[in-house]
């Protein structure tokens, strides 16, 4: 990514800013606003058509690592974030503009990993996807590790509630495989 600055910024020439990104997730809101995670800001750029219009950062202490995002029907974004302290799942707004911290005004809800199996830790999360099943109510799919951690999201109450975990036997290619027909 690169800006380019009128005459007075410096000297009579135009000069070019090099900013060096990781880009790692995407997804795009219905009116075609790009959010994008950023690894090595550790944050949320959201782009309207070629112009920048806000970035989410991480709180002065730190504490949030996203990694995976999501945005469903009614401007909330879902995040994994892998942070090594506390790995969870957010919900987020995407009325944030300019370069804000996360704080309230930006977290709706959020749940710590480690409270659904306190006795079995959950490996990192990653890929977040949603799925509208109602008006104001998404299920969001996380995956971590081998296994799919199920939610469901109320946007009224602003709350995760969770459903159930989907676990993947690691032998199952070797052991059991299966062709699944394709038809076209």
């Amino acid at each position: 990514m690169s800006a380019f600055l009128t005459p007075g910024c410096g000297n009579d020439e135009g000069e070019t800013i090099i900013i060096t990104l990781i880009p790692w997730t995407l997804d795009f809101d219905p009116s075609n606003e790009l959010f994008l995670v950023e690894r090595k800001s550790l944050s949320i750029w959201k782009s309207t058509g070629d112009n920048l219009s806000g970035q989410l950062l991480p709180p002065s202490g730190g504490g949030f690592s996203p990694w995976g995002i999501d945005v469903g029907d009614e401007d909330i974004l879902f995040v994994s974030d892998d942070t090594a302290a506390r790995p969870r799942l957010l919900a987020l707004s995407t009325d944030f503009t300019d370069a804000v911290p996360l704080g309230p005004e930006t977290l709706l809800a959020e749940v710590e990993l480690s409270e659904i199996h306190p006795d079995d830790p959950i490996p990192v999360p990653r890929a977040v996807e949603s799925l509208a099943l109602a008006p104001g109510t998404f299920r969001v799919f996380l995956a971590a590790g081998a296994q799919v951690l199920v939610f469901d999201y109320s946007v009224t109450a602003e709350r995760f509630s969770y459903w159930q975990t989907l676990a993947g036997d690691a032998d199952f290619p070797s052991r059991n495989p299966r062709v699944l027909p394709l038809t076209y």
